[in-house]
């Protein structure tokens, strides 16, 4: 059995030698060097390029390198028949979490006014919010997202979080599906999206989103950047609506984004350094049977749900079978 990796970010030397530790007897391929295309079982790749995937003829478990899979659903050639799974890694979650807590508490306490008055020579202290009055949204409660929403919590931030559906997590007000959103937007000073990017979440940061957040309020995007209309976002920023946002992630990576005072552009900030620790945590091995394949991991690896994915996805997710 043979196992294809690709990644422009992750280390597959560490991967190797976390596999091999498990499963010894599987073989570790980096791309481009497939060799022999019918002995690849397993495919563990990050935004591999299209039709690579339908091109491995007994391939039966797509394994993601991060918790998203849209770069996977974006493959018009995407075998339907084959199960994909995604990671679910604490150390990830954890990353994640410290990096949005970066990003709204640079706002919250008005580090944007302390680095201008820096850059005129001033010192000029700015009264600091307390936690309980400002109230923080969280868009997407899924494992990063509801420990996200948990950190804020923790903090004394008013937290509430917004999913498809019901959530239950200490701390934090659950509200849900469309008709639970416009209250959740009326009462969040802080948007933070960890949205799945499906269909139906597609440009969901658009003007008329916007407009029913509260004067002055801050949005932090740190999912996908086409989960953002990108020149509405300028246009309530323009007009005062919104103080600002910090954007891990946009469609065209900068450029006019950047050049904005009150718009932090930091693409790509944490991306290099974000899957180190999941190769040292994640020692997984793969093992077939007539109907199924087992990916067994040390992390959680998880098929993503089929709820989270909208009614017009293109690949039946099924659920594998896992220690």
């Amino acid at each position: 059995m043979a196992l294809l990796f690709l990644s422009d970010f992750d280390n597959p030397v560490a991967w190797r030698q976390a596999l091999a530790s498990v499963s010894p007897e599987l073989e570790f391929r980096i791309w481009p060097e497939v060799g022999n295309v019918s002995e690849i079982e397993i495919a563990l790749v990050w935004q591999p390029p299209a039709g690579l995937l339908a091109s491995l003829p007994r391939l039966r478990l797509i394994q993601s390198l991060g918790a998203g899979i849209d770069h996977l659903l974006a493959d018009p050639e995407l075998p339907r028949e084959v199960p994909i799974a995604r990671l679910v890694d604490p150390s990830l979650s954890r990353q994640m979490v410290v990096y949005v807590l970066l990003a709204a508490l640079d706002h919250h306490r008005d580090m944007g006014a302390y680095r201008a008055a820096q850059a005129r020579s001033e010192w000029q202290p700015v009264l600091p919010q307390d936690p309980t009055a400002c109230r923080v949204g969280v868009m997407g409660q899924g494992a990063i997202g509801g420990a996200a929403a948990q950190a804020f919590a923790a903090l004394g931030f008013d937290v509430a979080g917004w999913s498809r559906s019901a959530k239950t997590i200490l701390g934090v007000a659950d509200f849900h599906g469309a008709d639970g959103l416009e209250v959740f937007l009326a009462r969040s000073d802080i948007l933070i999206c960890l949205l799945p990017l499906t269909d139906d979440t597609a440009g969901i940061l658009d003007a008329r989103l916007f407009a029913q957040l509260p004067q002055g309020a801050y949005v932090v995007n740190v999912a996908r950047g086409a989960h953002l209309v990108e020149a509405d976002l300028l246009a309530a920023i323009d007009s005062g609506h919104l103080s600002g946002a910090w954007l891990d992630v946009t469609v065209l990576c900068g450029g006019t984004l950047r050049s904005r005072s009150h718009l932090i552009s930091a693409v790509g900030y944490w991306l290099p350094r974000r899957w180190r620790p999941l190769s040292r945590t994640c020692a997984a091995s793969a093992q077939g049977s007539q109907s199924r394949t087992l990916w067994v991991s040390t992390a959680v690896t998880d098929p993503f749900p089929p709820a989270e994915l909208g009614p017009r996805s293109p690949h039946p997710l099924r659920r594998l079978s896992r220690w």
